[in-house]
């Protein structure tokens, strides 16, 4: 049995690891996939590749001679939000991301257990006191959609669905295997993003959204969600957020033998959803030169689209 003292320093190792990030120098020490080197608020690591990738070493992204990024493969492999790092003519470097001089302090630490804690606790602050607001969970319980569907994303994260897996290992169930397709276990994931009904969801509804690539969707995990949703665009994240939500809808009525939706009643469903969205969040009195409300293809308040502009109320001409 470990003593207090021994977890007391098991922990504190825990929670270093967690505040260390490399700073890039010449690369040749820093491992693309594996290492942190990416500074900033969530996943130190890259989101994922968008294609198959054979680097191995930072080193290899670096044009030396001028200490940037080989922009070609950057853009080949990575999303754009994963190499926004500067590059410095040095050796590589592992120094403590949340202080500006990248030296440890016992208040930083401190700060980042609070962090930690709080995301354990869904985004809502354990104390009576804020730290440093949570950045990305506070922007997500902004996303402008019903309350229920972001306790489902808060849920996803959280992995607390009722997911085939989750049901074997608390003795509900004896088989965790996918009802739908019964092609793997039905863990989160593959309930909402591998199952081929929720990628074939996906693929029909990019006709009319702007989606993340599929192949950073394929290597999410339930407990990076919050952060990913957070990395892109408000419109976007609400719309996968969307998609989530119905994949598992129909997940559920199939379970529960209720009746299976086809995907073109689910993209119908989810079209329909986001049009009323969509006009109860800009419910306004702005109206055109003709005397009609505009029509607004973001759920963002005053985003028109390209081919409407924003005028004032129409008046009876002079």
């Amino acid at each position: 049995m470990q003593s207090p003292s021994w977890k007391a320093i098991v922990h504190g190792l825990e929670l270093v690891k967690k505040g260390v990030v490399w700073r890039i120098g010449s690369g040749d020490k820093i491992r693309i996939w594996r290492d942190p080197w990416l500074p900033r608020e969530f996943s130190f690591r890259p989101m994922g590749k968008i294609r198959p990738c054979g680097l191995k070493w930072v080193e290899q992204l670096i044009d030396k001679s001028r200490m940037t990024w080989k922009e070609d493969n950057v853009q080949k492999y990575f999303s754009s939000s994963d190499c926004e790092v500067p590059v410095h003519p040095m050796e590589d470097i592992l120094a403590w991301h949340k202080e500006k001089n990248g030296v440890f302090s016992v208040r930083s630490a401190y700060r980042l257990a609070l962090r930690l804690q709080e995301n354990l606790n869904g985004g809502f602050q354990s104390t009576s006191t804020s730290t440093d607001g949570r950045p990305c969970w506070k922007a997500y319980w902004k996303i402008p959609l019903p309350h229920n569907v972001l306790i489902f994303g808060w849920k996803l994260n959280k992995n607390g669905l009722a997911t085939g897996e989750n049901k074997r290992r608390r003795g509900i169930e004896s088989i965790d295997t996918c009802q739908i397709y019964g092609l793997e276990p039905e863990s989160s994931m593959h309930a909402m993003i591998r199952c081929p009904h929720a990628r074939a969801l996906r693929d029909a509804s990019r006709e009319d959204w702007k989606l993340p690539e599929e192949n950073l969707l394929l290597q999410l995990k339930p407990e990076v969600l919050i952060m990913f949703l957070y990395s892109i665009d408000v419109d976007e994240a609400a719309s996968l957020l969307l998609l989530l939500w119905r994949a598992w809808q129909v997940r559920n009525d199939i379970t529960h033998d209720t009746k299976f939706s086809s995907v073109a009643s689910s993209v119908i469903f989810i079209r329909k959803y986001w049009i009323e969205l969509r006009m109860i969040r800009h419910s306004s009195n702005i109206f055109d030169d003709k005397g009609k409300q505009p029509v607004f293809d973001s759920l963002e308040r005053n985003q028109l689209n390209d081919k409407t502009k924003k005028k004032g109320r129409w008046t009876l001409p002079e």
